[in-house]
């Protein structure tokens, strides 16, 4: 979704106000953006947790090209011209660009036809400031390479990665849907059984990436996809590596945390070397947030999330959504047990877990097979998906 500044822009949960934020950690007047010219500040109207931009928390900043203002857990990126605008009707090494999707950390994401395989496809190229760094680029051909090798009905697939003209790319399957993000904040919460059906394929996609010595390191809303056959499907393998490669920072060559604050394992907001047990511990918070309406931890800042994650006890489930089941419950908190080595060690035992957990959940009559009632969930939830896709054509998943 895009939105033009005038002179001055409020943000907030307030209908009424110029950007609505649906977001339970924003305040209800939460910033304001003001134009001086040629140029736009964003000012804090004292709001409860505070407004981030690129991961500080400020009072006032002088908005450039790029940054990406957080408020609550809602990110919104500023820009001087509209990114759609950038590639669309281009062509790129045999792909024609039709339409603007997204903007990421590594680059824009568009939809696309590949010409000479007459499909449509998704496109990620490589944000322009990046080319510059060698490391960087290198990193980015070696991933998409990496994610290029998972073929697995629940992980989207990579086709193609080339470079022309100094433009870095790569082309992978488009999933015509929204991401479980948009239906968090278009509907606040799932449904236990909807969950259920989410995690259990994400379990197994992320089961077959971790015996191909892979960890995700980002699992989150934004990443899990479902298509217009309600089909699940895991996301960006932007940040994908092996378990043995170090986290480094690509411009002073300092340790860094790479991933996601609200979702991120202890081991990850530490700097630690990671397994897949860290992935099984962010797609847990990833259900707490699906089946509670909100993450497991929140803060005024990202230290002060990852510091939760850390040290801080969990609120049960329960207590968060009292209609969830203790089965669910014990499961679910499994996962974001502090200590790996006290978490489910795989996806595959995770996966077994919640599919016989799925099974009690369902009457006798429903154990042969769906029924009515399953059709009609399944029907919602492909309505949404639908919905998604008219209403948002063109939109910035992240906002």
């Amino acid at each position: 979704m895009e939105f033009e500044l005038g002179e001055r822009a409020t943000l907030g949960r307030r209908a009424e106000c110029d950007i609505p934020i649906r977001d339970t950690g924003a305040s209800r007047l939460h910033a304001e953006i003001l134009k001086n010219g040629k140029d736009f500040l964003i000012r804090d109207l004292k709001s409860k947790n505070g407004t981030l931009v690129n991961g500080e928390t400020v009072d006032e900043h002088w908005l450039a090209p790029g940054d990406r203002v957080m408020i609550g857990h809602t990110i919104l990126a500023f820009y001087l011209d509209k990114p759609r605008n950038r590639w669309v009707g281009r062509q790129l090494e045999g792909y024609h660009i039709l339409e603007f999707l997204s903007e990421g950390g590594m680059g824009a994401v568009y939809r696309a036809k590949q010409i000479s395989m007459e499909r449509v496809v998704a496109i990620k190229i490589l944000n322009e400031k990046l080319v510059q760094n060698k490391d960087f680029i290198e990193r980015f051909l070696l991933e998409a390479k990496a994610a290029g090798r998972l073929n697995h009905a629940n992980v989207i697939q990579v086709f193609d990665v080339g470079m022309n003209n100094g433009t870095y790319f790569f082309s992978m399957e488009f999933v015509d849907g929204p991401t479980v993000g948009r239906l968090l904040r278009d509907r606040g919460r799932l449904s236990t059984e909807d969950c259920l059906d989410i995690i259990l394929p994400m379990a197994e996609a992320l089961d077959f990436a971790h015996k191909n010595s892979l960890v995700h390191r980002d699992i989150k809303p934004e990443n899990i996809m479902i298509n217009s056959d309600g089909q699940v499907k895991l996301a960006d393998l932007g940040l994908a590596r092996s378990p043995n490669d170090e986290m480094v920072d690509l411009v002073d060559g300092k340790k860094i945390v790479w991933g996601t604050p609200s979702y991120m394992s202890p081991e990850q907001a530490m700097g630690q070397k990671l397994d897949g047990r860290s992935d099984l511990y962010s797609l847990g918070a990833t259900w707490y947030h699906m089946i509670t309406g909100g993450p497991p931890f929140t803060g005024n800042s990202d230290p002060e999330i990852m510091e939760h994650h850390i040290s801080t006890p969990l609120t049960p489930v329960c207590e968060r959504s009292r209609d969830v089941s203790r089965e669910v419950g014990d499961i679910l908190e499994r996962l974001l047990k502090k200590h790996p080595e006290e978490r489910y060690q795989t996806g595959g035992e995770l996966a077994e877990a919640i599919a016989a957990c799925r099974g009690r959940m369902r009457s006798p009559a429903k154990e042969g097979g769906p029924t009515a009632s399953d059709s009609g969930r399944f029907r919602k939830l492909l309505a949404d998906t639908f919905r998604f896709r008219k209403r948002a054509n063109g939109e910035d998943d992240t906002i």
